[in-house]
């Protein structure tokens, strides 16, 4: 069901004019959750949070904050984004406002003395290779289940189940650097593997994520 509503509102996304090349989701097969929790120091499945997840493919960088805007308009709150999960190393918030359609933003900004971006320090993945670029959220998407919860217990357990969804949105040219040399996926697993190999062997502590 979640899928269903992603996949509409990512057809009204690509039909809305903006310029997005792709959107297109996935779900972590079983042994890929196994390996990541077997690759992690907490070992809880709750905080795997890619399980369901979504790629979006614009076509500039200066398209993503476009793109950005109008999730949050039609698809989820910002506010609905999961706190510390959100990274973004692809480009400054401040070269996303030099497009003229974010003028009024940008003033915006200036006018309650916000000169410059400060971006709080996130924990790199230890597994990605060190020019492998992206935006990504968590976001606890809302879902009405009313057809699967009855007259009498929806009044105490309520008809909306929270489901949350991993979004990564970045430019064509770097979704093509992405998957060459270091940041090949192949490259990403073997690096994830060798952590998993390490730790059922010494108990070790030598990757953090």
């Amino acid at each position: 069901m979640m899928a269903k509503k992603i996949d509409a509102a990512g057809k009204k996304l690509k039909d809305s004019g903006l310029a997005v090349l792709s959107f297109y989701g996935s779900r972590k097969a079983r042994n890929s959750i196994i390996t990541k929790l077997l690759a992690k120091q907490e070992n809880v499945a709750a905080t795997v949070f890619d399980k369901l997840r979504y790629r979006i493919v614009t076509e500039k960088p200066e398209d993503v904050l476009s793109t950005v805007i109008w999730l949050s308009h039609h698809l989820f709150p910002f506010n609905y984004v999961i706190p510390r999960q959100s990274h973004n190393n692809l480009m400054e918030f401040s070269e996303m406002l030099e497009d003229g359609v974010f003028q009024h933003l940008k003033d915006q900004l200036q006018s309650n003395g916000i000169v410059e971006e400060e971006r709080p320090k996130t924990e790199k993945n230890s597994f990605s290779a060190a020019t492998y670029r992206t935006i990504n959220f968590i976001v606890d998407i809302p879902l009405r289940i009313d057809h699967l919860v009855n007259s009498a217990t929806s009044h105490r357990l309520g008809s909306i189940v929270y489901v949350m969804v991993e979004f990564q949105i970045l430019d064509q040219k770097t979704a093509l650097t992405n998957e060459e040399g270091e940041n090949a996926h192949s490259l990403y697993k073997k690096r994830q593997l060798g952590q998993v190999g390490f730790r059922l062997r010494k108990g070790g502590k030598r990757r953090s994520k």
